[in-house]
């Protein structure tokens, strides 16, 4: 599934699987760092959390954290829904307080009939996932297409291939553990909660991504870095909004 930005973890997961096949296009993290995102998105605390060591403790702050700013967010969903019919021409960035090219990288727009989807991928403020997606974008790709050239057999002991073997491999492995944990007790945190199970949306995005685990995953890589579908989870959110009235009317 081709797209130009990795915007959720099953997303990140399925590029990882296929690494040899999946073409990337930017990195979402650097097109829109978490810590440029407004205090309601990325509270200060979180800077703190991520200059410490990545302790279990200080995972599960900043699922916490995030929690919180989840919630925020869902209410605000919820909300425009309501709201969406007052403007004559909606604008995500100042309803969400974005900048144009955070809003192009978080939300999705899309009409279908008298209706309007509003994706908001939440997944891309969690600043584990951010360290995830920009170490895979810029370092791992990159270098695992260095060890293993297309077309070419491998040489196991090229400097290529150790430094992938030795550095990036267990230090991608590493990045996507600290994010697995900070999402599962995001999940636990997050599953009973009724504001933003009204607005979650990722069973669709997880179907979205389902079909890259219908072959099997990179034959080299650690089994870390081929998570099973069902273990994966994500933050993605959506609404559907109803046109003002006015729009209902015209050409009748």
């Amino acid at each position: 599934m081709a797209t130009r930005y990795i915007r959720s973890v099953p997303s990140l997961a399925a590029h990882i699987r296929n690494v040899p096949r999946e073409r990337i296009y930017d990195s979402s993290s650097l097109a829109c760092p978490a810590a440029e995102l407004v205090q309601t998105y990325h509270p200060s605390k979180l800077d703190t959390l991520l200059d410490a060591r990545p302790s279990i403790s200080v995972l599960n702050r900043e699922a916490d954290t995030m929690a919180h700013v989840l919630r925020r967010l869902s209410d605000h969903l919820q909300r425009l829904s309501h709201a969406y019919a007052e403007w004559q021409d909606f604008d995500a960035g100042a309803y969400f307080d974005l900048y144009p090219k955070q809003t192009e990288v978080l939300i999705d727009i899309r009409g279908t009939g008298r209706m309007t989807r509003i994706t908001f991928f939440g997944d891309l403020m969690i600043p584990r996932f951010q360290l995830a997606e920009h170490y895979f974008v810029e370092t791992f790709a990159p270098s695992y297409r260095a060890a293993f050239p297309v077309g070419r057999e491998p040489n196991r002991q090229s400097p290529a291939m150790q430094l992938f073997r030795d550095e990036v491999e267990p230090e991608m492995a590493r990045r996507w553990q600290h994010l697995c944990l900070v999402a599962q007790r995001l999940l636990w945190t997050l599953k009973n909660e009724l504001d933003y199970l009204v607005v979650t949306d990722g069973e669709e995005e997880m179907f979205n991504w389902r079909p890259s685990w219908h072959t099997p995953g990179c034959p080299e890589l650690v089994s870390g870095l081929l998570p099973a579908w069902e273990s994966l989870t994500t933050f993605t959110m959506a609404v559907q909004c109803a046109p003002a009235s006015r729009e209902l009317y015209e050409g009748v």
